[in-house]
Parts: C-alpha cells; structure tokens; sequence
C-alpha cells in the first residue's frame, strides 16, 4: 500500500502515516505541554480515513487548550481534564467534579503517574472513601467521573486502555424518600390556606404537579396557560457558589416537559397573579421588576430555594408532620396518583424523568395496592 501522509511544510497540522510494525495507520501530531516543552502526541487507527479523523482530534484537542504531558501524574491529567470540559457542563456539575478531584481524589492517588494508574489502585481509593465514612453514592458518583475522565485518557491516547473500567464501586443505596399521606397533604393545605401567602399556592403547585424545587421557582407566566390548563417547564432556578442565583436550563432534556394542570392549580395560579399585581401597584416605584416570575417573595425579589425549605420545616414541625423535606412533596405527588392508579407512564412523564424504569424502581415498593392488585388479578384468572 501507498504511504500517504500530509504534505511537508503544513506546519501544525501533524501527519498521517502507515504503520511498519503490522497493519494499521498513525495520526501524529506535535503539541505543547503543561511546562512548554513540545510532545509529539499519536493516535492509531485502522484505515487511512479513520487515521485522518484521528488526527483531526488531536487538533481539536489542542485548539481547545488540551495540554500534553509524556508523563503526566493523575492530578496533573483530571486538571487538563477539567478544563476541557468545563464549557461543556453545568456549573454545578463542574464544581461538583472539580470537589471530587481536589478533595477525594488528589490527596490520594493524584500523584501517582497517569500511565501507572491501575484498576487495583482505583479500588483501593474506593475503599479508602468508604473507611473515611463517604456514603457508597458519593463514591459512586466518583467512579462515574472518574470513568469519563480516564475514557477521554484513552481517546485522546495517554493511556491504552482505562483502569476505572476496571474497578467496581460499592452499590448505591436507595436515596431515602418520605412521601405524606393523603391526610398529612390536606392538613399542609389546609393551614396553609387560612392565610393569603404566596407559600401556599407554590404548596398546591408542588404537590399536584411534582415540579422539583427549582423548577417551581423558575417557573415564568409566559410558560403557563391558565385557559389551556397547562404549563410548560422550560427552566429552572439555580443556586452556583461564586455565581449566586440564576436562571438554567432544564436538568435534562425529559425535564422540559408540559403538565397539565388541575383545577386546583389553576385556581392557585390565578390567585397568585392577582396577588402579584396588587403587590406591584402597592411597591410602585420600589418594585424591583421581575414581571414573568410566578413565584416572588413579599419584596417583589425571586426566591431563594433555602427560603422556601426554612418555611418548610416550620410548617411541618408546627403540623406535627413528619420530619421530610421539601422535595418530598414530589415523591408526595408521584405515591398519590400511582396509588389512584394512574398510569406509571403518565407520572414518568409528569415528573420529568428520563425513562419509566427510573419511575418504577424508585416508588413501586411504596404503593402496596399495586402488589395487592396484582395478587387480586391472578386469583381471577387462575380461578
């Protein structure tokens, strides 16, 4: 076979050329390392096309300020990694990734070489997290991280092959979740109601349509239609360390979702505009101008997630409910209609998540009337 490669004097677009060793095609490409020096980065490929493709990686790496190192340790590799892809991810996400590199992981593998890292080192760090007294889900979501983090090693070619592969993690647990009963909601309600406040109308919003925390806070009024009896979840509001409150995406493409609303809701929302509007009029030129937000504090000012579960917990502990939280009131939501027998597929949907599995597992062990049901239906078949 021909050797073909780019063109002598293209400066900086590396090279394509066939192997020696066995069949097979090399991508090349010199780059520059963390320190400066110049490193000459490959990548192997089966054909000549998939070569080019190859190569062309590496250049979108470098571009994108991907630094190179002969011999990087981990903490250095997750570091260059953490800037790759930190326009690719929510704020929240990154902090999140960024803590468990500085905090779980540097301290205790991240100098060691990245081509020395073996699966056998990443258990032992899991093990080492677990005696420290972290939870298997926060270790758990290491393991995602760092997953993602070593595949990009390979793709990139600084390691053959990844070593968190290669590792198991321990078994999440179940995140505990504390649904109220049909009486503790109508208490809530209730007591609620016997005061004109926006508190209770995102209260009725809560429980009848399961929209998580910052979904409800980000709900605007160009995204409701009280005729239509519907609303469509097209943000969220968010809290960031260094970035303060602020308006976000969806947390996945299933969360941007319409829900149909009940007439309960719709009376809510209705009372919540005129309420609204009153309080404009009563600030005048003090109102600080946030007209599409549905939900606002007494100042007219968008409201702060831990506001609204401080309130929470007042209300519960005055009720005598159980300890819960506020994002309970979404479990609350999903439990109440299973057990009337809605469709698993139609809560999924209204709750936002990604497939109906997910539904499922987290809430069927807490509707015994679908097990006692299914006990009824055989008996009627076999007689």
């Amino acid at each position: 076979m021909t050797k073909k490669s780019i063109q002598r004097g293209e400066y900086g677009l590396g090279t394509v050329y066939q192997r020696k060793d066995r069949p097979g095609w090399i991508a090349a490409l010199w780059v520059t390392d963390a320190s400066g020096k110049s490193v000459r980065r490959t990548r192997s490929a089966d054909t000549y096309p998939a070569a080019r493709s190859k190569l062309k990686e590496l250049r979108d790496e470098r571009d994108a300020g991907v630094t190179a190192s002969t011999n990087p340790t981990l903490a250095e590799y997750l570091t260059d990694w953490l800037a790759s892809v930190k326009p690719t991810l929510r704020p929240r996400v990154y902090g999140g990734y960024e803590s468990m590199v500085r905090v779980r992981i540097g301290p205790r593998l991240g100098k060691k070489k990245l081509s020395k890292v073996r699966a056998l080192d990443i258990q032992k760090l899991y093990a080492d997290l677990s005696a420290s007294g972290l939870s298997n889900r926060s270790i758990h979501n290491t393991h995602t991280m760092l997953k993602k983090a070593m595949k990009q090693a390979v793709d990139w070619g600084l390691l053959m092959r990844n070593p968190a592969a290669g590792a198991t993690p321990p078994r999440p647990e179940p995140a505990p979740i504390h649904p109220l009963t049909e009486e503790e909601v109508t208490r809530l309600l209730d007591y609620t109601e016997q005061a004109p406040h926006w508190y209770h109308r995102l209260l009725v919003l809560a429980v009848t349509t399961g929209m998580r925390e910052g979904e409800l806070l980000g709900l605007r009024w160009r995204d409701v239609d009280l005729d239509a009896a519907q609303l469509h979840v097209a943000q969220q509001m968010t809290y960031e360390p260094g970035v303060g409150k602020h308006a976000a995406e969806p947390k996945t493409k299933p969360s941007r979702r319409t829900i149909h609303l009940s007439a309960m809701a719709v009376t809510a929302l209705r009372a919540q505009r005129t309420q609204l509007l009153e309080l404009r009029l009563a600030l005048g030129p003090d109102w600080p101008g946030h007209d599409d937000l549905v939900f606002l504090n007494s100042h007219g000012t968008p409201i702060y997630g831990s506001e609204m579960r401080k309130i929470f917990g007042r209300l519960t502990k005055r009720l005598g409910l159980p300890d819960v939280r506020f994002h309970d009131l979404r479990h609350t939501c999903a439990t109440l209609l299973l057990s009337r027998g809605v469709h698993p597929k139609v809560v999924s949907e209204m709750l936002g998540h990604s497939s109906i599995a997910i539904t499922l597992d987290i809430y069927s062990h807490y509707i015994p009337a679908m097990h006692q049901q299914a006990a009824a239906e055989m008996d009627a078949l076999l007689g």
